[in-house]
């Protein structure tokens, strides 16, 4: 069987949030928000999330007041403890 599309296992997804988030996407996702106004009861959408960083870091500034939704090829165990944004 041919397989359609690229999937990242669920133990791949979870050693990139442990080692590449904290020492290099937080950090850019924090810089990048610092540099975007962002719309506090709008809809937000974060394409080719990855495993959510930059979505989690929009939920951190705008609360619960804005849809906020990340599109991944990931599979969805990489977003569990993220009950409160929407992954796709």
């Amino acid at each position: 069987m041919v397989q359609d599309a690229f999937q990242l296992t669920d133990s791949a997804a979870e050693i990139y949030e442990d080692q590449k988030v904290p020492a290099m996407f937080r950090p850019l996702a924090e810089a990048t928000l610092n540099a975007v106004p962002l719309p506090g009861d709008d809809s937000i959408l974060d394409v080719a999330c990855g495993t959510g960083i930059v979505a989690r870091k929009i939920r951190e500034r705008v609360g619960l007041s804005a849809r906020v939704v990340g599109a991944a090829v990931l599979t969805a165990k990489a977003f569990k403890n993220n009950a409160d944004l929407l992954f796709r």
